[in-house]
């Protein structure tokens, strides 16, 4: 890993992790963010391009295929939890735990962490890394962590909304998801396939150094 990789995966939010939000549904999404980052740093550790990009198999993701794809969703979805935190402020929309998932809202957290996955589905267009692109582990990974920062700020800013009532947009028409599914289902999913990853990374044929 070179020296900017190392110090992107040093990365942690801004705000001090001495100074967590109150309500455990906060607290769970920013410990699994952090997990999210302590896997990114041991999968890449000590990886070259080449081995970063490597599959068992031409239909099989790589590493990079795996963070790219979670990458890819965040950067995509990420924008609208921003959206819907900042419109619950501004709107007034407060509220107390405990909050609950709906029932949309709780099968796609389920389906999307699941891992092994339960229902095998295809990745979207917008979240499909293409199969022909070479990742760079100096590139991408910033990428990812930037995005974990972000996550974490939005979980952190989000302390004292109505985590059921405030809604993000999920890029379907009419259907949106609560604050505390868009908290347990983005942190979810990057978890399942950073597992997904560390399958490739353990595989009997991965490249030796």
């Amino acid at each position: 890993m070179s020296p900017a990789t190392a110090a992107a995966a040093e990365s942690v939010s801004a705000a001090s992790h001495d100074d967590l939000p109150a309500w455990a549904e906060l607290r769970t999404c920013i410990a699994q963010i952090e997990d999210c980052r302590t896997h990114v740093r041991e999968l890449v550790d000590g990886l070259d391009d080449a081995r970063f990009n490597w599959s068992s198999a031409p239909k099989k993701w790589s590493i990079a295929q795996c963070i790219a794809h979670v990458t890819m969703a965040a950067e995509k979805f990420g924008p609208n939890i921003e959206m819907a935190v900042q419109d619950g402020r501004a709107k007034n929309v407060t509220g107390e735990p405990p909050f609950k998932l709906g029932f949309m809202g709780g099968m796609m957290a389920s389906m999307s962490s699941a891992y092994p996955p339960k229902l095998k589905m295809k990745a979207p267009p917008f979240a499909n890394p293409p199969k022909k692109e070479t990742y760079a582990i100096d590139e991408l990974v910033p990428r990812f962590l930037a995005w974990q920062d972000r996550l974490e700020q939005v979980a952190r800013e989000a302390q004292g909304l109505d985590l059921a009532r405030v809604k993000g947009k999920t890029g379907m028409p009419m259907m949106k998801f609560s604050l505390i599914e868009w908290l347990t289902i983005m942190p979810g999913h990057q978890l399942r396939h950073l597992k997904q990853a560390r399958d490739v990374r353990s595989h009997p044929d991965f490249p030796a150094a």
